[in-house]
């Protein structure tokens, strides 16, 4: 029997609204995650994919069902959409990137050897003593990624995170993330707006529609996938499917 990364069991989330109504916006959630998956979830605004991250995250708790993970030191990576207040101000890029490190028992050396790696990875040496704002919305977003990927999570957990970006830097950061993904081997559960990107990069679609019901859609596309993809029949029907799915049509 195989032993899935974790496993979210009809999880449900309700919110209550300042007029003292019930609002639903997570209901019977369930699906598994595996070792090595990359999974996009798509949606309408107030869908609850947010939420569907910060209960797996441990910053939210629902209200109904249960999230199991395959070990009790899971590590949880996360990289936010607004990355402008993700990082902190007066501290370097490898500053921000060491952070996570610091609570824990590697020396100042250690810590900065690890620094180094991410940072090569990423290509960011030649931005490593600069300051945030000194940054564009790439490298700041690359930033926010390397400081995630510094503590070797068990999953990453990536919100909308070149949302904010222009399309030429997007298509940058997407092929990067793809690359990252391969050679580093992890999970990726990536929440979009941007229905093309969701199939691009995912082993799997979670769509959840305006009803709060989720619908789970298998990306069978060969992999590397370049954005040349996008432009084939077989990528056109999955997303044609993913619309329907969604309600739109």
């Amino acid at each position: 029997m195989v032993e899935h990364l974790i496993t979210i069991d009809r999880i449900n989330k309700t919110f209550v609204d300042s007029d003292g109504r019930e609002i639903r916006v997570l209901n019977d959630i369930t699906f598994n995650i595996n070792e090595g998956d990359f999974i996009t979830v798509f949606g309408p605004n107030g869908a609850g994919k947010t939420t569907l991250l910060n209960i797996i995250a441990k910053t939210e708790k629902p209200t109904g069902g249960n999230i199991n993970f395959s070990k009790s030191n899971f590590k949880i990576g996360y990289v936010f959409q607004n990355y402008d207040e993700s990082l902190l101000p007066w501290r370097t890029v490898e500053n921000n990137i060491a952070l996570p490190l610091e609570n824990n028992i590697f020396e100042k050396q250690e810590r900065y050897n690890e620094v180094d790696k991410i940072i090569r990875l990423l290509n960011l040496e030649k931005y490593r003593y600069k300051y945030p704002y000194l940054l564009s919305g790439g490298k700041k977003q690359l930033t926010a990624l390397a400081r995630a990927l510094i503590i070797e999570p068990d999953i990453l957990l990536m919100d909308e995170p070149f949302s904010s970006l222009d399309f030429g830097t997007t298509l940058e950061m997407e092929q990067l993330l793809l690359k990252i993904w391969k050679e580093l081997n992890i999970t990726i559960l990536f929440v979009s707006h941007n229905i093309d990107e969701a199939i691009l990069l995912a082993d799997q679609i979670l769509v959840i529609s305006p009803s709060t019901q989720l619908h789970r859609i298998n990306i069978k596309l060969e992999r590397p996938r370049s954005h040349e993809v996008i432009l084939s029949q077989p990528f056109v029907e999955i997303k044609r499917e993913v619309i329907q799915k969604y309600g739109a049509i």
